[in-house]
């Protein structure tokens, strides 16, 4: 009985520092995931004290015996335990994928990487406790960053195909072909922390209509091919108020709108209005 009793509590013992070793493990890798990705997924926490378990006591010792078995033809029955052994381990996956607790995350200063990167070596490298202290504040800064790091307010893709506004309640309206250019809506979609486009929010800008968006008590005029600035320039530059963003470079003196065009783009960089 005392017997099973340590063995149960080695056990827990196990799971602990098996715990406690994802859970280190997460917090660091996770601000790179939220970096690079704009996604933050908790549910690897608890998927790794089956995962790990898994992989050191089944998949590992497992291949490196067919890696002795192979040179005499041995293998195929732990072949045949490992494809099983896959099966196993691609439903557990499965199963943690259905949980959905991945959470999208906006976008974060490019310094925020610098900084984590260092705090975290610092951190490692020396014992002084205020040292750590101040490298754990500057980590949760960083952390923090995407609260109050304010993404563009309209975004224009380079090849002027795609262009977005930032709506009232801080989703992308996207003006444009979205399928045609679906990699640059996605990659935007992740940066402004949207987990997917709502169809209301895709508007086809199209020949026949003129395409035109109230922003920030701005109208904003989408002239993003030839006959859009031919048939509609006019109109826009009449409106003091208005804002005219088109991929083409509009030559107008007498223009009284705000011109975001061709020539504003590759002098003060895309995506940052």
């Amino acid at each position: 009985m005392i017997k099973l009793i340590n063995l149960i509590g080695k056990f827990f013992g196990y799971v602990k520092v098996l715990f406690l070793t994802s859970l280190v493990a997460f917090l660091i890798s996770s601000f790179y995931t939220m970096y690079h990705f704009h996604v933050i997924a908790p549910v690897a926490v608890f998927a790794n004290l089956i995962a790990v378990p898994f992989f050191s006591f089944f998949i590992m010792p497992l291949c490196t015996l067919i890696l002795f078995l192979l040179p005499i033809n041995g293998a195929e029955i732990p072949l045949q335990i490992l494809d099983q052994l896959y099966f196993v381990f691609k439903n557990i996956s499965q199963f943690f994928d259905s949980w959905d607790w991945n959470f999208m995350v906006g976008a974060m200063p490019s310094w925020t990487l610098g900084f984590f990167s260092f705090s975290f070596y610092f951190f490692i490298a020396f014992n002084n406790k205020w040292v750590k202290r101040f490298c754990v504040f500057v980590m949760l800064l960083c952390f923090a960053s995407p609260l109050f790091y304010k993404t563009p307010n309209i975004w224009i893709a380079e090849n002027g195909q795609l262009i977005a506004v930032k709506k009232e309640d801080g989703r992308l309206q996207f003006f444009g072909n979205v399928s045609l250019n679906k990699f640059i809506a996605d990659e935007w979609i992740r940066i402004n922390g949207q987990e997917n486009i709502l169809k209301s929010e895709k508007n086809y800008c199209s020949r026949k209509k003129f395409c035109y968006y109230q922003v920030d008590g701005k109208t904003l005029y989408i002239l993003n091919d030839f006959f859009d600035i031919y048939r509609n320039i006019m109109i826009a530059c009449d409106d003091e108020n208005g804002i005219i963003v088109s991929s083409y470079e509009i030559n107008n003196p007498a223009c009284k709108a705000q011109l975001i065009d061709k020539k504003y783009l590759q002098d003060n960089g895309y995506q940052t209005f």
